[in-house]
């Protein structure tokens, strides 16, 4: 609990600017009605805690504490979880939901091996490659690509379950670097898209913000691992 309140206390510090640009976002969707207020507002906070789990998380394996790390990575994956269910239900976007059984799948398999020190033949790499597999036919089957940015969200979703899954924390790092500047790309297309259309979802908004706290987060890191 001390980690988490002492994240909490190093984000505000050096992350002041966020706080920033999110009130000018949220007056500027205010004055040109573009979207819910307490919509994003919810979803941000949400959102704000899973960007706290994830830099405990990259502190923890910066540090070469794995088991700790896993521990921070399940607790994002919960608040994850909640999320993308929001959004599925409110805002129809399944492709979110689907994606969080690849999340699922690496954080569990990290758990209890980092965690528990118990290693399940299932929990292995042929069984995330059928899992990603069916992932992007189930993508192709309900024709859920239509924009750019969604587009480049499946590539953020391949990246991004790659990394959880690696087992060489340097690997781990740079793929979760790359994985975090697309997801960032992705989204700010979304919310412009969905700006055009006077509809702006929270989810959309959140996933453009914050991660860029998380990239100047791991950029910081970036010495431990070159």
């Amino acid at each position: 609990m001390n980690i988490f309140f002492k994240e909490i206390r190093n984000f505000s510090r050096d992350n002041w600017w966020l706080y920033i640009i999110f009130f000018i976002c949220i007056s500027l969707i205010w004055y040109t009605n573009t979207g819910n207020i307490f919509e994003i507002s919810v979803v941000f906070f949400l959102h704000f805690l899973w960007d706290i789990f994830m830099m405990m998380m990259g502190e923890y394996y910066a540090n070469w504490e794995k088991r700790k790390g896993s521990i921070s990575q399940i607790l994002s994956v919960i608040v994850f979880t909640f999320i993308w269910i929001y959004a599925f239900i409110f805002n129809g976007k399944i492709n979110y939901l689907m994606s969080q059984v690849m999340f699922w799948f690496t954080s569990i398999k990290v758990y209890f091996e980092d965690v528990k020190w118990v290693s399940y033949k299932i929990l292995n790499y042929k069984t995330s490659l059928i899992i990603w597999c069916l992932m992007m036919w189930m993508y192709w089957y309900f024709n859920l690509v239509h924009t750019f940015g969604q587009v480049l969200q499946i590539i953020w979703f391949i990246a991004f379950s790659t990394a959880l899954i690696l087992d060489n924390e340097k690997k781990k790092y740079f793929w979760s670097l790359i994985a975090i500047f697309i997801i960032m790309i992705s989204s700010a297309t979304e919310t412009y898209t969905s700006f055009l259309q006077a509809n702006i979802k929270g989810i959309d908004i959140s996933f453009t913000l914050l991660p860029m706290t998380v990239f100047v987060f791991y950029m910081k890191n970036i010495k431990k691992y070159l």
